[in-house]
């Protein structure tokens, strides 16, 4: 199982991914129906931190590691949304 990135809360996901370049796997808006039927109460933003699998947590550290460090400026973005 790859390694993801998962943001939820009260923001608008569209408005945050304009402005930054992130290898997104998965954008929800508040209202949206999941898998299961079920109405999202709330966004959610998934995004690929490591395709390596869940048993390589060596590879998915490195991997983490390098995309903190290639997106710190986009990372911090989320610091600033209201909401989360």
């Amino acid at each position: 199982m790859p390694c993801y990135l998962r943001i939820t809360g009260d923001f608008d996901p569209d408005k945050f991914i304009e402005d930054v370049e992130l290898p997104l796997e998965v954008r929800h808006r508040k209202g949206d129906v999941g898998r299961r039927g079920a109405m999202r109460e709330e966004p959610l933003l998934q995004i690929s931190i490591s395709d390596a699998d869940f048993s390589d947590l060596d590879k998915q550290f490195e991997d983490m590691s390098r995309f903190v460090k290639r997106h710190k400026d986009a990372l911090k973005g989320f610091c600033r949304l209201d909401g989360i």
